[in-house]
């Protein structure tokens, strides 16, 4: 098994936890960092690090492919992309 495959299959049930709370965690706060009060004091260019970042992807217990941590951050950021866009705020992502 390769470690690309390794990291792949996991059917641990914490991964899917821990990229459920990703996903609601995340969201909550490009709502709040992109809401009328925070634009007036947040930078117009961001810095988004993933410092545990995997393969983008893994396996659930059923086999359906799940996000890992780096996708689920830009699905979150591109359901908003039209509100960066028009504030002019760019991102730079670290993995």
């Amino acid at each position: 098994m390769t470690p690309h495959e390794y990291h792949l299959n996991t059917e641990r049930p914490q991964t899917a936890k821990k990229l459920s709370i990703l996903r609601k965690y995340f969201d909550v706060w490009l709502n709040i960092w992109l809401s009328d009060g925070c634009l007036a004091w947040v930078d117009k260019h961001w810095y988004v690090l993933d410092l545990f970042a995997g393969t983008g992807e893994s396996r659930g217990a059923d086999g359906e492919t799940i996000s890992g941590s780096p996708l689920v951050i830009l699905e979150r950021i591109a359901t908003k992309i039209s509100r960066f866009r028009d504030n002019g705020i760019s991102i730079t992502f670290i993995l």
